[in-house]
């Protein structure tokens, strides 16, 4: 029997949702060795990701993971008590069917053995392109799946929506298409920002129609950007409906081929400085979680 929807509360603080993003497996591989990713080690993933942990779930609402580098980071005490673990469900990078983009859970977390973890949510990456009919129907029939197995394990699901290779001329309406499509079967969407115009009236209204068309509330993805546009397109996004966001290279990206003691430095001083201005944006132009109307 399944339960009622699952809420969100561990994840919000002050109303708002502040997400460190640390699940990188292949990007950080990359980032770390960029000519021969394969050679770093699992356990150097986890040591990166603990010192980025340990510096930075202080000022984080909720710290998104692997299941990997959560057990790593728990057993190390590097997760701080304030903020909420959320693991991720899908295996690093993705396959490619087709030339087209498709998910793979990873056989270590379902969501009731995160949530037997002691995760308060769960993540699942989506790679969506509408125009792709076999691979968006795969990844429509995962994200399903995976939302009734959410509703058994009373678990609220966190669903990281990217779209890829969409057109500029198509890239707003497809946003808010798939945004509006996919919603109903997460707790809490993230997206994209929706344009590539600047234009202030013009973003925020992009980002009003996510607001008016998704039922549950969202927050603004990272996306790759550099932390100055992120932070910029982040008040857009809130001035627009958004009641979060969800950080990850944009915040600690230089600190990760730092010697350790440089980039602890790096990461206690620059990095949280960072994700601090960025929680003062929020709190400043967001809108409230429970002032979103769910259902």
């Amino acid at each position: 029997m399944m339960s009622a929807t699952p809420s969100l509360f561990s994840l919000v603080e002050d109303g708002f949702i502040s997400m460190l993003a640390a699940d990188h497996r292949t990007s950080l591989a990359r980032m770390l060795n960029p000519q021969n990713p394969r050679s770093i080690s699992a356990a150097k993933l986890c040591d990166v990701k603990r010192d980025i942990v340990k510096a930075l779930s202080p000022f984080a609402s909720a710290t998104l993971l692997d299941h990997d580098a959560a057990k790593f980071c728990q057993r190390a005490k590097a997760l701080t008590n304030g903020s909420a673990l959320v693991l991720s469900l899908e295996k690093g990078g993705h396959a490619a069917v087709g030339g087209e983009r498709v998910a793979q859970l990873d056989p270590a977390t379902s969501p009731l053995q995160a949530r037997k973890a002691g995760a308060a949510g769960v993540k699942l990456k989506l790679y969506y392109n509408p125009r792709y009919p076999n691979s968006a129907a795969k990844q429509f029939a995962l994200l399903k799946r995976v939302r009734k197995d959410c509703l058994s394990a009373g678990i609220p699901l966190f669903l990281e929506l990217l779209l890829y290779e969409v057109s500029l001329d198509f890239w707003e309406g497809s946003v808010l298409a798939s945004a509006r499509e996919l919603s109903p079967y997460c707790d809490l969407l993230g997206a994209q920002f929706p344009t590539f115009s600047m234009n202030a009236e013009t973003a925020i209204r992009a980002c009003k129609r996510i607001s008016g068309a998704v039922p549950v509330p969202w927050i603004l993805l990272s996306d790759q950007a550099d932390f100055l546009q992120f932070k910029s397109q982040l008040e857009l996004a809130c001035r627009g409906g958004a009641s979060g966001f969800a950080g990850g290279r944009t915040i600690w990206r230089e600190a990760v081929r730092m010697p350790p003691a440089e980039r602890s430095e790096f990461l206690n001083v620059v990095s949280s400085g960072r994700l601090i201005r960025l929680r003062n944006v929020l709190k400043k132009n967001g809108r409230r979680v429970d002032d979103v109307h769910v259902g």
